[in-house]
């Protein structure tokens, strides 16, 4: 009986977290930084433009891959708390897993 309590436990824990991969609250600017070319760095500031971002990274989907980083995406909160996220076309990692995204990350985020 404690087996099929601890493995309904199990399943409401796991069923019952947050997708969100990034905290949408208190994020200050976003800065996309292309790791090929130097000196291209883009600021986004606008705080429409912050949550359309957020919210196509937070419906990303898990998915265990392996890339090489060419977007690095610093995101600054009011608490000057600095996270950073790594992107490659569609695929982006953040704490040590993959996630991919609906459309690549060339497509929302206007390089210039």
């Amino acid at each position: 009986m404690k087996k099929y309590v601890f493995i309904i436990m199990t399943v409401c824990l796991f069923a019952c977290q947050s997708n969100k991969i990034i905290d949408n609250k208190n994020i200050v600017k976003l800065v996309l930084t292309d790791e090929f070319e130097e000196h291209k760095d883009v600021n986004i500031v606008n705080i429409d433009s912050i949550s359309k971002i957020v919210k196509k990274i937070n419906k990303a989907k898990w998915e265990p891959a392996v890339f090489i980083c060419r977007y690095k995406l610093d995101i600054y909160y009011k608490d000057n708390i600095k996270m950073t996220i790594s992107f490659r076309g569609d695929m982006l990692k953040i704490y040590g897993k993959t996630y991919r995204l609906d459309e690549p990350i060339e497509s929302f985020i206007i390089l210039k």
